[in-house]
């Protein structure tokens, strides 16, 4: 910087020089505008396409849960239902229709066996009766009419009861079978609705893997937008400082003392307003050492 005395030490040429620089230097400051501004690149397709994508995906698992509750409830109430005992329910729909008539049949059978059986002892009554020996053969009589009866009645009580214990096992048989039907079911039910809660959260897990993809590419891009809007702003700034620095490097010629401000290689961009600040009171010195 050029002292007071070292003003007046130099030539009247360089004098009036010094005079148009700082003439220059305060006009130049008068008639700058603002620094450029800094911008913010917007938010690019794909990134405002996530954010819609991320509010209509909030929740789109519910009706997923909803039909997997449903289907698990189902699930457990059949399971529920497989769990009964049996009874003796609808074993008369297993009876054999046609066991009266087998039974009516095997009596009638055993009723003419009896009744031949019971003439054969008339006969041998009748005989009996010619020696005086009818009332032991009047006793037989009755003695076959009654096992005859007896047979009868015991035939139709056996088959009913086999028929009985036959329809019971078939009974049975299609009850458990009935409840293995329902406890398959019940886990069929129970594995669509463990189906449909998979299914929510992988239609939630695709649903965040688009909008991971789509958040990943576009901020890529606006970070280029970005790059692009730093690069213009740091060029207009550039353009904005090379007056100053123009002058700061004529200074420092004027000076004889070169400063760093005359180096124009590649620096990261100054604070603005310390910069002009610095360079706006090496003028101000200057005028203040003139005036002196």
């Amino acid at each position: 910087m050029i002292t007071s005395g070292a003003y007046k030490q130099l030539p009247a040429s360089l004098r009036k020089a010094v005079d148009r620089q700082l003439i220059r230097g305060e006009n130049l400051y008068k008639s700058k505008g603002k620094l450029p501004e800094y911008k913010v690149a917007k938010l690019t397709d794909m990134e405002s396409r996530a954010i819609n994508m991320a509010k209509k995906g909030v929740g789109s698992y519910a009706p997923y849960v909803k039909n997997a509750a449903s289907g698990l409830a189902k699930g457990v109430e059949t399971l529920g239902k497989s769990t009964g005992r049996f009874e003796g329910q609808g074993y008369n729909n297993f009876m054999d229709p046609y066991e009266q008539a087998v039974i009516e049949a095997g009596q009638r059978d055993i009723q003419e066996q009896g009744a031949r059986s019971l003439n054969a002892e008339r006969g041998r009554g009748l005989s009996a009766a010619a020696f005086g020996r009818s009332g032991r053969a009047a006793l037989e009589q009755e003695r076959v009419a009654a096992d005859t009866s007896q047979q009868a009645v015991d035939f139709g009580a056996r088959m009913r009861s086999e028929g009985f214990g036959q329809a019971m096992d078939r009974a049975g048989n299609a009850y458990g079978q009935q409840m293995d039907r329902l406890y398959q079911a019940g886990i069929g039910q129970a594995g669509v609705g463990m189906d449909y809660a998979t299914l929510g959260g992988d239609v939630q897990d695709m649903g965040q893997s688009d909008i991971n993809f789509l958040s990943s590419i576009g901020g890529g891009v606006r970070d280029y937008n970005q790059s692009g809007l730093d690069a213009t702003r740091a060029t207009k700034y550039q353009n904005y400082m090379q007056p100053y620095q123009k002058l700061g490097f004529m200074g420092d010629i004027i000076g004889g003392v070169p400063s760093g401000s005359s180096s124009f290689a590649s620096q990261p961009a100054p604070n603005p307003y310390t910069q002009t600040g610095g360079l706006m009171g090496s003028f101000g010195a200057g005028m203040n050492y003139y005036n002196s």
